[in-house]
């Protein structure tokens, strides 16, 4: 017999024919009989359905009693007993053999669990089990009483109805796993359940060059999404603002803050930047009329001032544009740089026309000026333009205007305008002039002198000190060029005649006295200004002789000297002497040590003459060839006179240089 828990029992059903050929004839002797279970043991419990055993069974004995009171007893009757909600299937043994249940009353449902997309079962020794869209994952099949409610059904094992001992969850990038059904009454049209789960999507909103971090968020397929206010993050620089979002590849329909949009996939939004927008607007200024549109700018960009196209006022040019309330104007196609909303205003300036002179009949020359258009400009004088001969300025003619105007006459000027210069005859011709003298830093003064227009007058010789001792009239210098004493000037105006100084130029020279530099022996002659300081020039060489000092005080080559005055520097020589040769400088007009009779001039200087006259060669009688000592025939005494002689004259030597050093 094949039972659910808490079935009533009916043992006749325990007792059938064995050979369906006697099915019948089985029934009919049946009919009547009574059936209960059978316990030889009395104190032993009968067979019931309170609880489930359908896999061995309970095994007992059905007692038949006929209706003539006979009996029998059915051996091995075996009843299955099983749970509302039991087993399909299930291995003998861990890796065993698979045996299905086939102890199940008979109008046992086969329901079966199965999990589908995004969904999964955690609570299993293998692992995970995951679902499947398209072909559902059998996870769990029983054998359930039909009407059994598999979700308020408790199994006795684990007192959890079947649908809560699902461990049922969502797979990665799902949620809300569940079942795709509420109702979970087992019937023949209700015996499959699959599991189901939401997908989800992630939703990434990033900054797209702002400052901030990426927000990230998980929403289910078809959910809508809050677009994040616009200050979610900040602009990349103070240049920029929230344009919009940009939802995926979408660049042309940016959405605003606040709007809704719905997700069906992974999404990113990412926020878009625009220059911060300002605008460039124009006031047409004083006295001017017409408008100009305003112009929208970005932030930190370059905007090139425009040319304006407003009306100007009467006689007024575009003087450039007034940027706000800074100072000054700017021009345009000038650049500014917008950091806010600005407002150009025009200034205006009057038309400048020129007044340019005409000499007429006379000459020179007289600039320009230039004066407001529509303004009154006052006639000048004529300086700048020098009359003709005997003619004097009269006045201005304007323009075409025959009429000649007075200095100080007051026109209107509305164009450019020429001024011509009209002359007229001079009425009197005795005009004078002032000649006047200039010292030009030089000292005293000199009277000036009166000259009728046309004449001439004699520039005088110079009367005014020097400015220095080292400087000295050069010549006079009359409008600008140099004109000697004595020259006759033309006198046409008041004029000045000055001084003019050039530097006293000295003479120095340097006479070698016989000597030579480099073979040349003549004088060598330099010119410097007087004050000057020179550096004396190096010696001459004389063949015979050795240079002492420049005779004009005693100098030496390399000494500094001041020039004053012309001078002339003499070369001093002293015999190269040899050995016996008496210690006289014969260079030295009045040396003590001559012999007497010996003419008192020095032979070391060309030119010399002795007191009679006659022209020194250039050598002494000590030194002369013819009065050498022989080298032969000559006495011992004389000999020994002539050494005494020299030692005598070299004694006289040394004295007389020691005391020359003393001096």
């Amino acid at each position: 017999m094949k039972k659910w828990v808490k079935d009533k029992l009916d043992w006749k059903e325990g007792v059938k024919a064995k050979d369906d050929a006697k099915k019948d004839e089985v029934n009919n002797l049946l009919a009547g009989a009574t059936f209960e279970d059978f316990q030889a043991d009395a104190s032993k419990a009968k067979r019931n359905t309170d609880t489930a055993d359908n896999i061995t069974g309970f095994v007992g004995k059905i007692k038949v009693k006929f209706d003539d009171d006979s009996e029998l007893v059915v051996e091995n009757q075996i009843l299955y007993v099983s749970d509302h909600v039991t087993w399909v299937s299930k291995k003998e043994t861990p890796g065993g053999k698979v045996v299905f249940n086939e102890n199940t009353p008979d109008d046992a449902l086969v329901v079966e669990f199965k999990l589908g997309e995004g969904t999964k079962v955690d609570n299993t020794s293998s692992g995970a089990i995951e679902g499947n869209k398209d072909n559902p994952v059998s996870y769990q099949k029983y054998k359930v009483k039909p009407n059994t409610d598999l979700k308020t059904y408790k199994l006795p094992v684990v007192n959890a109805s079947v649908v809560d001992s699902i461990k049922l969850s969502a797979q990665d990038g799902y949620t809300d796993s569940t079942w795709n059904t509420n109702n979970f009454v087992a019937t023949t049209t209700n015996n499959v359940f699959t599991a189901i789960a939401t997908k989800t999507f992630k939703v990434t909103v990033k900054a797209n060059g702002g400052t901030g971090d990426d927000k990230v968020e998980i929403k289910k397929s078809g959910e809508s999404f809050t677009l994040p206010a616009k200050d979610t993050f900040t602009p990349p620089n103070e240049n920029q603002e929230f344009s919009g979002w940009q939802v995926g590849d979408d660049t042309k329909n940016l959405k605003k803050a606040g709007d809704e949009i719905k997700i069906t996939g992974d999404t990113e939004v990412k926020a878009i930047w625009k220059p911060i927008e300002f605008k460039v607007d124009f006031k047409a200024g004083e006295g001017a009329s017409g408008s100009m549109k305003d112009v929208p700018v970005t932030k930190g960009s370059e905007y090139e001032l425009p040319t304006p196209t407003f009306t100007a006022p009467k006689d007024k040019v575009f003087a450039g544009w007034k940027v706000g309330d800074k100072e000054g104007v700017k021009q345009a196609k000038e650049r500014i740089t917008i950091t806010g909303n600005v407002t150009l205003t025009a200034t205006w300036k009057p038309i400048m026309v020129d007044v340019s002179f005409d000499k007429g009949e006379g000459s020179g020359n007289k600039d320009k000026v230039s004066v407001a258009k529509g303004s009154e400009y006052t006639l000048p004088n004529s300086e700048g333009f020098t009359p003709p001969k005997n003619k004097e300025f009269a006045g201005w003619q304007v323009g075409n205007d025959s009429e000649v105007k007075a200095v100080g006459t007051k026109i209107t000027v509305n164009e450019n305008t020429i001024l011509k210069a009209i002359y007229k005859d001079i009425e009197h011709k005795d005009i004078k002039y002032k000649v006047t003298f200039n010292g030009n830093t030089g000292t005293g003064s000199m009277d000036s002198a009166t000259v009728k227009k046309g004449e001439k007058y004699k520039l005088p010789e110079n009367a005014f000190g020097a400015p220095s001792e080292n400087q000295e009239f050069k010549t006079w210098e009359v409008d600008g060029k140099e004109v000697a004493p004595g020259t006759e000037i033309t006198i046409e105006k008041d004029t000045e005649v000055k001084a003019i100084w050039k530097g006293i130029m000295i003479k120095i020279t340097y006479n070698p006295n016989g000597g030579n530099w480099n073979n040349y022996s003549a004088n060598k002659t330099i010119e410097v200004k007087k004050g000057t300081t020179i550096t004396i020039m190096k010696a001459p060489v004389k063949d015979g002789f050795k240079f002492k000092y420049w005779k004009g005080s005693e100098y030496q080559p390399g000494d500094n000297y001041t020039a004053v005055e012309d001078h002339t520097f003499i070369a001093v020589w002293e015999e190269d002497k040899k050995t016996g040769t008496p210690d006289v400088n014969p260079s030295e007009p009045g040396s003590e040590n001559k012999k007497p009779g010996t003419p008192d001039v020095n032979p070391s200087e060309p030119g010399s003459k002795d007191k009679n006259g006659t022209q020194s060669r250039g050598t002494s009688s000590l030194n002369s060839k013819n009065n050498r000592i022989p080298k032969t025939g000559v006495s011992g005494m004389n000999i020994l006179y002539a050494f005494g002689l020299s030692f005598a004259a070299c004694g006289a030597l040394v004295i007389n240089r020691i005391s020359r050093k003393e001096k």
